[in-house]
């Protein structure tokens, strides 16, 4: 399964290099993609996608996580859905960041409103216990609804 994954992003980040030629990827440096992510943030969809989906697998630098932000915005909700996730799993604690959590907590999209809600609870945002209790209080919720509430020490009803 790992060899899957390892050769699913190598043929990922040769796509990428595709679009932007100044990317200096060399096969299995991975920890380049970082840096470089910002400059597929505006490009075609399936590869806003394919960089939401795979920045949260390295450690990010600035510029990864500045482009993670950027993907939180996006028109695509799958986009907007992995971005958030990544956001909400790194431990950045800067306030581009929570900014970029904060917004998508009225997102349209359940996973993504949860992702950004949990990412809040796990930084001890101030707002996350109103916006958990009004997750909670809709006919359903997922999991990760109730997971932000034990990250702030409290446990699900």
């Amino acid at each position: 399964m790992l060899h899957i994954l390892h050769a699913g992003l190598n043929r990922l980040l040769s796509e990428l290099v595709d679009v932007s030629p100044e990317f200096p990827w060399k096969p299995g440096n991975f920890r380049m993609v970082g840096s470089h992510s910002v400059h597929f943030c505006y490009g075609h969809g399936g590869h806003r996608f394919a960089v939401a989906v795979a920045l949260p697998s390295f450690e990010l630098d600035d510029q990864g996580l500045e482009a993670l932000r950027r993907l939180t915005a996006d028109a695509d909700s799958d986009v907007r859905d992995w971005a958030t996730f990544g956001l909400a799993a790194s431990d950045a604690t800067d306030a581009s960041t929570v900014r970029a959590l904060a917004a998508r907590t009225d997102d349209a999209d359940d996973d993504t409103r949860a992702e950004a809600i949990f990412g809040l609870a796990r930084r001890r945002d101030p707002r996350a216990r109103a916006l958990i209790q009004d997750e909670l209080a809709r006919p359903s919720h997922g999991v990760l609804i109730e997971r932000a509430l034990e990250e702030l020490g409290e446990a699900p009803d």
